[in-house]
């Protein structure tokens, strides 16, 4: 899922614990769904896009994605490396980096 409005990448906790990876610190975040921070493990990660690009050294947040199917939610801070455009009629949007 893609959100304009986070600040950063977000990890699904079962998508964490299928990949096994290990905290390297904390965060505290606030969602739209809570009214106060919650405190997040913090994970150090690569984001492959494709076979052929990857954007490195990604500081990721474990949150719970409040019952929605997604794996994981690319915030702003991989955006900013992008253009991203939305054609609302059609539904769809592309990402170019």
């Amino acid at each position: 899922m893609i959100d304009t409005g986070a600040h950063s990448t977000v990890l699904n906790p079962d998508v964490v614990s299928q990949l096994g990876i290990k905290p390297v610190g904390v965060a505290s975040i606030v969602t739209p769904s809570t009214t106060a921070a919650l405190t997040c493990n913090r994970y150090h990660i690569n984001v492959y896009f494709s076979e052929d690009f990857v954007v490195e050294n990604v500081f990721a947040i474990e949150a719970p994605m409040g019952g929605v199917p997604y794996q994981c939610l690319i915030g702003r801070d991989i955006l900013r490396l992008a253009t991203l455009t939305y054609a609302g009629p059609r539904n769809q949007f592309t990402l170019e980096f």
